[in-house]
């Protein structure tokens, strides 16, 4: 019964950031010449990331003193002022622990939107809109992780191979779950921070402690832990701002989702010849291409000239 109200518990927080459904399809339309600078997405605006990461607070508030109880439950920490969940038997956990892990879910979902801007801005990536199913197998797969951290903790195993298990663990999620710049940087932060974080406030608070630290008060296979949890999260708030559908989107049919087709001025040539004279195609400005029409609403740059033309220099030769 407490492993079904886990469970509730944690489809309940996924689903708050809504159902899975594909991207909506936009027609592409003609471009025209405007001062505005490149519009938005709905999912990169100020207002759908502030909501994005006030769900990653949520979250973070409901599913982590759940797994840190695992934890608890086998002695790997004691809280000297616990708190016994009546609806979930097995959580133990204080007062001030659902405010932190908000507060790191939070930090965590900004720094991937920060992370993933620049990308986006350029080219949408599918890695960059995960789907719910993958990222519940990711959160899942976190989870696993949590606990057996805990789990083979208290059948001591030597806290050196522990560390390297779950190191092991931590970089195959990375691999198969993220495997992004954004998500390598925003991990090696976590773990290096997470901890750090730990040991200040053992250190000053004396809220809680580790029964077995290896220095400085914590255990050094929290880090491995620390490093996972950041791409869970990650994967997360990136379903939350692609509403899920990543895998669901289409490759285009047009480009093959290469942003670009052949000029229909210089038929791909970027010249032709006018008076026997080599004129410079200015639709493409002689390079050959121009931006694919059909991928106009996933850019972002519907209406904007100035937009299309960033996008274009940003492409490698």
């Amino acid at each position: 019964m407490v492993l079904i109200r886990f469970l509730l518990l944690l489809c309940f927080a996924i689903s708050t950031g809504g159902y899975n459904r594909p991207l909506p399809h936009r027609p592409s339309i003609a471009l025209q010449a405007t001062p505005k600078s490149p519009s938005r997405t709905p999912q990169s605006s100020p207002p759908a990331l502030f909501s994005n990461v006030t769900k990653m607070a949520v979250c973070g508030a409901l599913l982590g003193p759940c797994l840190d109880s695992f934890h608890s439950h086998y002695e790997v920490l004691h809280y000297e002022y616990p708190v016994v969940s009546d609806f979930l038997g097995f959580v133990t956990t204080a007062a001030w622990v659902p405010p932190l892990f908000g507060v790191a879910g939070a930090l965590i979902g900004t720094l991937y939107n920060i992370g993933d801007g620049a990308v986006l801005r350029r080219l949408p990536r599918p890695q960059y809109e995960p789907s719910w199913p993958r990222t519940a197998v990711g959160i899942a797969y976190f989870i696993s992780q949590y606990w057996l951290s805990g789990y083979l903790s208290s059948t001591g195993m030597p806290h050196s191979q522990l560390f390297l298990l779950l190191a092991v663990l931590a970089a195959a999620g990375f691999w198969v779950f993220d495997f992004t710049t954004t998500g390598l940087v925003v991990a090696i932060m976590t773990a290096v921070g997470g901890p750090a974080l730990e040991v200040g406030l053992i250190h000053y608070t004396h809220q809680y402690s580790y029964l077995d630290p290896d220095f400085i008060n914590i255990p050094l296979w929290i880090a491995p832990v620390y490093f996972f949890g950041a791409v869970a999260n990650g994967s997360l708030v990136r379903s939350f701002r692609g509403e899920g559908g990543g895998t669901a989107r289409k490759v285009c049919e047009v480009c093959n989702d290469s942003r670009v087709t052949l000029c229909p001025n210089c038929d791909g040539k970027g010249l032709y010849f006018s008076y026997a004279q080599r004129i410079d195609c200015s639709c493409c400005r002689g390079s050959g291409q121009v931006i694919c029409r059909a991928c106009f609403s996933e850019l972002g740059v519907e209406n904007s000239v100035e937009g299309v033309r960033e996008f274009m220099k940003s492409r490698p030769d």
